[in-house]
């Protein structure tokens, strides 16, 4: 079984290796021992694709730089704002391992950044002080497969990623961007507990889950929370399937296509249903509306395609929610949806360019409230990765740049004093608002041990 400390040596040969000329003919080998060795941990893996392992740590670390300009900000005198500065978004460590014999896996994660754990302005996770390195629960599970291989059917129980949005389900280091979209984060369901059942065949995988609810429009997940906690669903079910229409399904747990490899599809459906608010305390109604709601009830639903071949691959994903809030006074309906597309090609074997396209369609309700005629929201984001380790995520370079194609006063509707509840947390993208032209500029250095 390969240890912590010859994974790190072998990455440190790497490293060393960018003094020579060229990494030559060993790369795709050296790559594939990296791979290897690095498990591929993915969250992706909630699908669980990945064959069973012995106990096995590893350690994700991303730093990045981020530089933010803001034309005629909304709440500033200043015509012009720039904001600069370094964060560790992520530093996650995780332990894999089998109980007893192959089929029985579980899985500890635990992340010492804020990325993933405070993922959206005005309801920050209760508890846990952001930006202090304080160490947060992100996945607790264990999982049967009854077959023992890597297809078959399996149940999970515990705390994991949710499987409706296929870019939230790729695990962070396999992104193609610094960050997810603005749009991945708006409708994002991060984290949830519950157990799920599911199945992976030849072409077809899928799961469903029952669980205590996801992340929406003013509400936090509830990963790690108490069962009488006021963000815990009444009931909520979430489902998935993915259909491989070429191709073998560890091609989808990233985004990338490696020079060399064969073409590789799929599709995928997502939907998921919850009501709160009849048997856990009330409080956790957005607090911008009408004080504390009666009952909730959400539904988002996603539709999406991959297609990877020789050096470059394009994504495309639309999602969508409808959220109806009933009070006391009146009920109020909000329906949004999103889009993505995305696309990255190889120069040479180690450097990748990409682009990326993502917008929101806000509900009418919504500006109609906050008196406001912005409900589209539109974001392009241009870049590039250097793999230090070709063939491989161990340790990449990405710098990309983002902006802002129209001003965002709905999304940043309440944000003076970092409370809105629409526009992700700036730990998560960089991007600020409230302003009439924002660009971004990010760079980021990342390791998987």
């Amino acid at each position: 079984m390969p240890n912590p400390c010859s994974r790190s040596l072998t990455v440190l040969v790497a490293l060393c290796g960018l003094a020579a000329p060229a990494l030559g003919s060993d790369a795709r080998e050296m790559a594939a021992r990296l791979r290897a060795e690095t498990g591929m941990h993915t969250d992706l893996a909630s699908m669980h694709r990945t064959a069973p392992m012995s106990m096995t740590p590893s350690l994700l670390l991303q730093t990045r730089y981020n530089i933010n300009f803001r034309n005629n900000p909304a709440f500033f005198d200043d015509s012009r704002i720039e904001t600069v500065g370094f964060s560790i978004p992520r530093a996650q460590l995780r332990l894999d391992a089998n109980i007893a014999n192959e089929q029985l896996l579980a899985r500890v994660a635990f992340d010492f950044g804020d990325a993933e754990g405070r993922r959206g302005r005005g309801r920050p996770d209760q508890g846990i002080p952001g930006g202090t390195g304080s160490p947060q629960l992100r996945e607790a599970w264990a999982q049967y497969n009854f077959t023992g291989r890597q297809t078959g059917y399996y149940l999970k129980v515990g705390q994991f990623r949710s499987t409706l949005i296929y870019e939230e389900s790729i695990a962070p280091e396999f992104q193609l961007a610094v960050e997810r979209t603005v749009t991945n984060e708006f409708f994002a369901p991060g984290n949830t507990q519950g157990i799920a059942l599911g199945f992976v065949g030849a072409d077809i995988a899928w799961e469903v889950s029952f669980n205590s609810g996801i992340k929406y429009l003013g509400i936090r997940e509830p990963a790690n929370s108490a069962f009488d906690s006021p963000f815990e669903a009444d009931a909520a079910v979430t489902a998935r399937v993915d259909w491989k229409l070429d191709g073998d399904w560890s091609r989808f747990e990233d985004f990338t296509s490696w020079r060399g490899e064969s073409t590789a599809s799929r599709v995928g459906v997502g939907g998921h249903w919850q009501r709160q608010g009849d048997t856990n305390p009330t409080g956790s109604s957005p607090d911008f509306l009408f004080g504390e709601t009666i009952d909730i009830s959400n539904i988002t639903w996603t539709v999406d395609g991959s297609y990877k071949s020789d050096g470059w691959h394009a994504f495309v994903a639309y999602m969508g929610h409808r959220i109806e809030y009933e009070y006391p006074v009146q009920t109020i309906i909000v329906v949004q949806h999103g889009i993505v597309a995305q696309a990255g090609m190889f120069f040479t074997d180690d450097l990748e360019g990409f682009a990326r396209f993502d917008a929101l369609r806000l509900d009418k309700t919504l500006t109609d409230g906050f008196g406001t005629d912005q409900r589209n929201h539109y974001y392009l984001t241009a870049g590039m990765n250097w793999y230090i380790t070709p063939f491989s995520h161990a340790a990449k370079f990405t710098f990309d740049v983002t902006t802002a194609l129209r001003k965002s006063d709905t999304l940043d509707a309440g944000s003076l004093g970092g409370n809105s509840m629409f526009f992700p947390d700036p730990t998560v993208t960089g991007l600020l608002g409230g302003s009439g032209e924002e660009w971004m500029i990010r760079a980021q250095l990342q390791f998987l041990f």
